[in-house]
Formats: C-alpha cells, sequence, structure tokens
C-alpha cells in the first residue's frame, strides 16, 4: 500500500502522530516529495523520519525537496535518521545534489553506509556535469556500502562523457558491489553503435545482473544496430533487461522479430517490454512477435493499463507465448511495480480477467493469507517459522 504525504508547514507533533499511524497499517510506500522540506529544521525532519523504525515502511519517496541546497551537515543528519528504520529504497531523485563538491557528495553516500538501505535512485540530479574522475571516486564510495540498486537517470551522463571515460565510470561501478544499475534517458544512443558496443562489453561479468536500459532515442538506431547491440549482452552475466519506454512501436514487427531475436543464448531470461505502445500493433503481429522472442526468456513485463486497453484478440496473442501469471509481470502504471497475484487476491483477480492463467496457492501462501487476516499476538508472530512469517508480511503489506 502506499500513502502521500507533505510536511510544509504543518506542526511536527501531528507529523509525528501521522507517521506512528501507519505501523501495522499495511503502508510499505512513503511518498513525501515535493512535500516542503525546506520549510523545516534539519532537526524537525530527523524527529519525522525516526519515527519511521518499525513502521512497515520500506519505500521512502524524498525527491524534489531540495535537499542539495542545505549544508552536508544538514543532509548527514537527515539521512542518518534513516539506519536501521526498515527503509531500503530511497528515492533522492531531483534534488540538486549537483550544487554539492564531490568532498561533500562522498560524506552524504557515507552517511547511507550499512543503514539498510539497499535501493537508491539518484535521477535528475544532473551529476553527468561532474567529471570522470569525480564520478569514479563518487561511486567508488558505494563499496562495501550495502546499495545494490543505483538509478541514474536523466543525469545526462552518454552526452557529457566521452567513451573512455563512461568505461572509466561504470569500471568504478562494477567494483561499487552494484547488481543493479537503470541508466535510462541518459541519452545513450547518440553514441555511435561501436562505442556503445565498447561500452557494453564493459559489464561483461561486472556482477551487474539486471540492466535497465528504458531510453526513446533508441528509435534512431536501425533494427540491425540494434541487434547488435543487444547480442553483446551474451555471457555477460546480465539476466533481466529493462527496455521499456523504447518507443519499439515505430518498429516494424520484421524489425522487432530481428532485435529480440538477438537475445537468444545471451543469458537474458527477464524483458521488461513495458509502455512501448506494443497495443498499435494487430493481433496477427503481437502472434508473429511473441512466437519470436526467444525460448530462453522466461518472463516478460508488461504495462497493466497497456493490456486492459488492447482487444481481447491481441491479448490472446500474448498469452500464446506467455499464458499464465508465472511468466508475464504487469506493471502498475502508478508505482512502477509489478503486480503480485500469489500475494494479493485483488491483484490475482486482475490477471484471471485478462485471461492468463492462475496457479493454484500453494500450503505456504493459504497459511500466510489466513493468518494475515486474523489479529495475531506479536509474541504469537514470534513463535512461527521464519518462512511462514515473511509470507504473513507480504500478505499484510
Amino acid at each position: 500500500m502506499y500513502q502521500r504525504f507533505k510536511i510544509g508547514n504543518k506542526n511536527n507533533d501531528k507529523l509525528i502522530h501521522k507517521i506512528k499511524e501507519l505501523k501495522n497499517s499495511g503502508v510499505a510506500e512513503l511518498d513525501m516529495r515535493s512535500s516542503g522540506f525546506e520549510k523545516k529544521t534539519a532537526e524537525e525532519i530527523v524527529a519525522i523520519l525516526s519515527n519511521l523504525k518499525d513502521s512497515g515502511i520500506t519505500h521512502l519517496n524524498l525527491s524534489w525537496n531540495k535537499l542539495g541546497k542545505r549544508t552536508t551537515n544538514d543532509l548527514v543528519i537527515i539521512l542518518g535518521a534513516l539506519k536501521n528504520s526498515g527503509v531500503t529504497d530511497l528515492n533522492l531523485t531531483g534534488n540538486n545534489l549537483e550544487e554539492k563538491t564531490v568532498e561533500e557528495l562522498i560524506i552524504i553516500l557515507d552517511a547511507l553506509k550499512n543503514s539498510g538501505v539497499t535501493h537508491l535512485d539518484l535521477s535528475f540530479n544532473y551529476l553527468g556535469k561532474k567529471t570522470a574522475q569525480e564520478l569514479t571516486t563518487i561511486f567508488s564510495t558505494l563499496k562495501q556500502s550495502g546499495i545494490t540498486y543505483i538509478k541514474w537517470t536523466g543525469n545526462d551522463l552518454w552526452n557529457l562523457k566521452t567513451v573512455e571515460e563512461i568505461i572509466t565510470i561504470l569500471d568504478a561501478l562494477k567494483k561499487s558491489g552494484i547488481t543493479h544499475l537503470n541508466l535510462g534517458d541518459n541519452s545513450l544512443s547518440k553514441k555511435t553503435t561501436p562505442e556503445i558496443i565498447t561500452i557494453f562489453d564493459t559489464l561483461k561479468h561486472s556482477g551487474i545482473t539486471h540492466l535497465h536500459l528504458c531510453n526513446k532515442e533508441f528509435l534512431g538506431k536501425t533494427a540491425e544496430e540494434l541487434a547488435t547491440i543487444l547480442s553483446t549482452l551474451k555471457n555477460s552475466g546480465i539476466t533481466h533487461l529493462d527496455l521499456s519506454y523504447c518507443e519499439l512501436w515505430g518498429k516494424t514487427i520484421e524489425e522487432l522479430v530481428i532485435i529480440l531475436g538477438a537475445l537468444k543464448n545471451s543469458g537474458v531470461t527477464d524483458l521488461d517490454l513495458s509502455w512501448n505502445n506494443l497495443g498499435s500493433k494487430t493481433a496477427e503481429e503481437l502472434t508473429t512477435l511473441f512466437t519470436a522472442i526467444p525460448f530462453d526468456i522466461e518472463s516478460v513485463r508488461f504495462g497493466l493499463y497497456e493490456l486492459q486497453w488492447i482487444a481481447l484478440e491481441q491479448r490472446q496473442a500474448i498469452q500464446t507465448r506467455f499464458p499464465d501469471s508465472e511468466h508475464i509481470i504487469l506493471i502498475n502504471g502508478c508505482s512502477g511495480k509489478g503486480l503480485n497475484p500469489t500475494c494479493s487476491r485483488v491483484d490475482a483477480n486482475i490477471y484471471r480477467k485478462l485471461g492468463f492463467k492462475m496457479p493454484p496457492p500453494s500450503l505456504l501462501n493459504m497459511c500466510g493469507f489466513f493468518t494475515a487476516n486474523r489479529i495475531s499476538p506479536k509474541k504469537c508472530m514470534e513463535k512461527l517459522p521464519i518462512e511462514l512469517y515473511e509470507q504473513i508480511q507480504q500478505f499484510r503489506t
């Protein structure tokens, strides 16, 4: 569940009370973007955030709060409040961090070291303006930090850097322990095909398993160029590839077959095709396309609203290759998260309504569902096997 939260000029005691009300409410995502942090002192913000501990909140959105305009000491204090809070996903998009020096950014990132935060979103902070050496130094800070996912969308990395500089930067990321790398909307496609291939070669055996390349400018590359680029991923160690928002609708079915066919024996098993308006293709074209997707691709991701708005025949064309909920993940356009039909009856019904097959519920799921929907004293919960306890928590969020 999701909760939008603004602080602005509101009384701190009331805000703290609201945070406390979230405990055991089932709310896991707290959205505090553009919430008026500049009207609060660092101490007031810390008083609010320190109440997140044991609240059940795992995703915290602090984007667009002008945090970069605060002193470095303020930011260290604020981020320090998240240590062991239970927050694992932190969104710092659009916070003017480009205004900080390298030394300041290192101190700020150090505040997140071993804090429990594993996913960090630094999108649209225009850090691409820093030199390659500066970025290398900054990324080196992430080593042994516990952060495994970094989102670098909209930092204009590729446009402002040479191939050699990009390779130097990626080398620093390889050594940082990052496994999920989001490089969307960084003008990558403005590089030539040989340059992109050279860049992707750097990712081989890097420990990075999830690569996000969502970039509408890929439409400017020919099918042959894109196929050549994607074939570079073979034996790279990358298993999850995100091609969402790449405007693939602009390619013909014949071109798309060439592009996706390049992933055969690449090691990629999960492919995100969401928000590419593939619903603009006919049912016959979609049958051709999805039949051509290599069989080593075990699951694809698709936008929920895309599938809800296309015709029955088009959905059935997709289902010829991916007929059940285990092999097609539907992405909610509002949260950006995949539906979870295993743990949510609402999500399961959405899949059924769209004509997807559902696996029978496991004994663990049934136990978790019924226990989660009954009031269970904390002491009783603590005595449950860890597998069942974790499953119950999934149903409660």
